[in-house]
């Protein structure tokens, strides 16, 4: 939960791409500069947490940089802890309502389940920047919409284009050779229900569609304008 003071040390990464990262004394309060940025919680993520951390932030903020959308709130990114009964089964998740992001660790995220696959492949550090990505992706997603309740298609659609379109080609390349999937012909076949059953497959899917569409920046403003509404919108 988010209070009003911490006494955990952060790293504030900013939305200018050049700006350093700095690391606040644990008696002060966190000086936001060049706000919004992400807060990254550095006394219990690990140094090479903290590395990939800051490099899928840099990623999905550059991603949708491009196409002229930007993070308007500051967000926490915290570390949250797993037993074998717990029932989030991915490695992030964010909260809207509390601008927080929650994460495993890598170490956790390694170790959690042997037959667990993201995309097909077993998790790695590679892997584990792309769902870093994808979380800050929904996040500054969120902040963009123009209508109140975006449908999961869109929010969905959105993290995942950002979480392929950042992958380094190489992996990019093994996650799309492992999916025999053609793209969505059009919005009017992105389906939640699919998505609820697939995520992966709907990801992959979504990504294939946005490659080919001829104005990839005007696309995404539709979807979060609520120009361009997926079929289930109405229903969620």
């Amino acid at each position: 939960m988010r209070t009003a003071h911490s006494n955990a040390r952060v790293f504030l990464v900013g939305l200018l791409m050049a700006m350093p990262i700095i690391a606040c004394p644990a008696e002060r309060e966190p000086v936001c500069v060049g706000c919004p940025t992400i807060l990254i919680d550095a006394q219990n993520f690990s140094a090479e947490e903290r590395q990939l951390l800051r490099a899928g932030v840099a990623d999905a903020i550059g991603f949708f940089r491009a196409h002229g959308v930007e993070l308007k709130q500051t967000i926490q990114l915290t570390k949250r802890y797993a037993d074998h009964g717990d029932p989030l089964p991915h490695i992030g998740a964010y909260s809207l309502q509390r601008n927080r992001i929650r994460l495993l660790g890598l170490e956790q995220s390694l170790n959690r389940d042997r037959n667990y696959r993201l995309f097909g492949l077993p998790i790695d550090e590679a892997l584990y920047q792309t769902v870093v990505v994808h979380e800050i992706a929904h996040a500054i997603a969120d902040q963009n919409f123009a209508i109140p309740n975006p449908s999961l298609v869109a929010q969905e659609y959105l993290a995942y284009v950002a979480q392929l379109s950042t992958m380094p080609s190489p992996l990019r390349e093994r996650v799309l050779g492992g999916f025999d999937l053609a793209p969505y012909d059009s919005i009017d076949e992105m389906s939640p229900v699919y998505y609820q059953l697939a995520p992966t497959c709907f990801g992959v899917k979504a990504y294939r569609h946005f490659l080919g569409l001829p104005d990839q920046t005007a696309f995404i403003h539709g979807l979060l304008s609520g120009r361009f509404r997926p079929p289930g919108s109405e229903m969620e």
